[in-house]
């Protein structure tokens, strides 16, 4: 028993500054994390305009000048692009005229139909969108200072298109548009418009297409129109 108790002795000597030495890395590896977490979740849903906001706040979790983030706010106001929207296709045009014009390929043509899902983020400098088509997710992230970025081809072909976005105002309500190219192979160029539909409270979004194919010089226009999740 004696001996027992001198290697339990031992043990404890050994171990416990290191178990000391743990418990503060594990302590301050949590904290870490956890403050990681709620700046991440408070920018989140600042992006989507669910929460209020301070102006000590804006500048301390998110690194952004006061006014940047004030003037933003302020000329969105409750009438935002930014959410998720689910798309209305008893309202909405098809897009099958666009695919035959593009030849796009088979898993395009399949994906397409079930592309019921749109997600917009909007800060004070980005611009992004997710849709989702089934198993295929196609996320764009464009600046809003107008300035061109290099984002992977929708129909899944080799290459990028390079592409900006623009603030506007139609009706009175803010607007984006988006310009965007593509080279060989099938080169084309398309706009899109995002805009929120007058009279709907800010609950309907509408995304009006042209699509140009530089070629044969065809063009498609549609219209798809998109409700709040």
């Amino acid at each position: 028993m004696a001996q027992w108790s001198r290697a339990l002795q031992v043990v404890r000597r050994e171990l416990l500054p290191w178990q000391v030495e743990a418990k503060w890395v594990v302590a301050f590896m949590g904290a870490a994390a956890l403050r990681t977490w709620q700046k991440r979740r408070w920018k989140r849903k600042l992006e989507l305009h669910t929460v209020s906001y301070g102006k000590w706040q804006v500048e301390r979790l998110t690194g952004t000048p006061v006014k940047t983030i004030q003037a933003f706010l302020e000329s969105v106001g409750k009438k935002s692009l930014a959410g998720k929207w689910k798309k209305d296709y008893q309202r909405s045009d098809s897009v099958q005229p666009s695919l035959e014009l593009f030849h796009a390929p088979w898993v395009i043509k399949k994906a397409a139909p079930f592309a019921s899902g749109l997600e917009i983020v909007k800060t004070p400098t980005q611009f992004r969108t997710l849709v989702s088509a089934s198993v295929i997710k196609l996320k764009e992230s464009y600046p809003l200072d107008g300035s061109k970025v290099y984002v992977k081809r929708r129909d899944m072909r080799a290459g990028k298109h390079v592409g900006r976005v623009e603030l506007v105002e139609i009706e009175g309500e803010e607007a984006v548009v988006l310009d965007c190219q593509w080279s060989p192979p099938l080169p084309g160029k398309c706009r899109e418009i995002y805009r929120l539909e007058p009279g709907s409270g800010g609950n309907v979004l509408l995304v009006e297409s042209i699509l140009t194919c530089l070629v044969t010089y065809q063009q498609v226009r549609y219209t798809s129109v998109y409700c709040r999740a």
